[in-house]
């Protein structure tokens, strides 16, 4: 399966970069205003990581602790684990951080009538069904 990755900003739309080098650009504002980044950085006292492994018994048949579930850790906890701050196990449980793919697409099954959800559908349909190729562009120049 395809994914992307949001990228920067040209002044017209935003980048969204798929696994395969191809992209598209986006007008977030005004297409889908209430568009959502996943909580990082200094600004939030909670981060979003997604579950990639759960070797912890007493927590692997919890609905919140499913491969793929994404939740909200406290900074303080994951520094505490690890300085890099793209991978960290606690407890047993492996977790990544979110990326805005994964956001989007939990989004999708989570609140449908999100415009993460909608930008998700949106980008699936140009990437799978070609019906506008127009939108797919193969060259970026960074």
């Amino acid at each position: 399966m395809i994914s992307y990755k949001m990228s920067y900003h040209n002044g017209y739309g935003y980048y969204f970069i798929f696994s395969d080098g191809k992209y598209v650009i986006i007008d977030l504002a005004n297409y889908f205003p209430t568009y959502k980044i996943p909580q990082w950085g200094h600004a939030h006292d909670k981060w979003h990581f997604t579950i990639k492994e759960n070797n912890n018994k007493l927590l692997e048949n919890e609905s919140d602790y499913h491969l793929d579930n994404i939740v909200l850790l406290d900074k303080s906890i994951v520094r505490k684990y690890n300085a890099g701050l793209v991978k960290i196990t606690i407890n047993h449980i492996k977790y990544k951080k979110t990326s805005q793919f994964e956001y989007d697409k939990k989004m999708s099954i989570d609140i449908p009538n999100s415009d993460n959800s909608k930008l998700y559908k949106y980008i699936m349909n140009i990437y799978y069904n070609n019906n506008n190729p127009k939108h797919i562009r193969t060259t970026l120049i960074i």
